[in-house]
């Protein structure tokens, strides 16, 4: 147990969460790109990373989604998504469908996390008018 002279007095740790909220919303790592609404959801999933022509390169590695929408997810991971594509497979969830192509957008290291969103693309085609 930490001793009470250590603590941070309420107002304290106010200020330095407003601060931190505030830094957090002045930068464009966090602005809202979507256009379906998110859910706030923190599920394992590995990520690969694929080429232009859809092969892997490399060995896929674990993350955690922030949030998903219909549209996309976003990921936190500790490593850098340098990559336009990847798949994206939902470990913990048991469907036909658990790997998904995704359009990475952006990819932003804050601290030693990198902060990533992509939309999942899809064959519309194939949908009727």
């Amino acid at each position: 147990m930490l001793n009470p002279t250590h603590l941070a007095t309420p107002e304290a740790i106010f200020e330095t969460v407003n601060w931190a909220l505030e830094k957090a919303q002045s930068h464009d790592f966090f602005a809202d790109r979507r256009i379906s609404e998110r859910t706030t959801v923190h599920l394992p999933i590995h990520i690969q990373i694929i080429d232009q022509d859809g092969h892997p390169v490399g060995d896929a590695f674990e993350a955690i989604t922030r949030d998903v929408s219909v549209g996309g997810i976003g990921i936190m991971s500790q490593q850098h998504i340098a990559s336009e594509q990847v798949f994206v497979r939902f470990t913990s969830l048991d469907t036909v469908m658990s790997t998904l192509i995704l359009d990475i957008r952006y990819c932003n290291q804050i601290g030693p996390f990198y902060f990533a969103g992509g939309s999942f693309c899809a064959d519309w085609s194939s949908e009727e008018e």
